[in-house]
């Protein structure tokens, strides 16, 4: 089993990544920065970019029985802000 987790790094969005892996999960990590654990693989990718969330698909191989997004994104420059 695999699991892809957007934002898992550090902080909660962390925690978010080590509970698959703690049940056996290989666990890939999409996130600007490097992992604080021992993830299976860290995809460096800066979410925020719009051109960089689409490459996602392309960089991930095979199927993944789970797919968390915990990365918390700022709004940037040139998008609508939410109400």
């Amino acid at each position: 089993m695999k699991s892809a987790v957007a934002g898992g790094s550090s902080g909660i969005c962390k925690a978010a990544a080590e509970c698959p892996k703690d049940h056996g999960s290989r666990v890939v990590v999409l996130d600007i920065q490097e992992p604080q654990f021992d993830a299976d693989d860290w995809i460096p990718i800066y979410l925020s970019d719009p051109d960089s969330a689409s490459e996602i698909v392309s960089m991930l191989e095979g199927s993944f029985a789970a797919w968390i997004h915990s990365a918390g994104l700022l709004p940037r420059h040139g998008t609508r802000k939410s109400r």
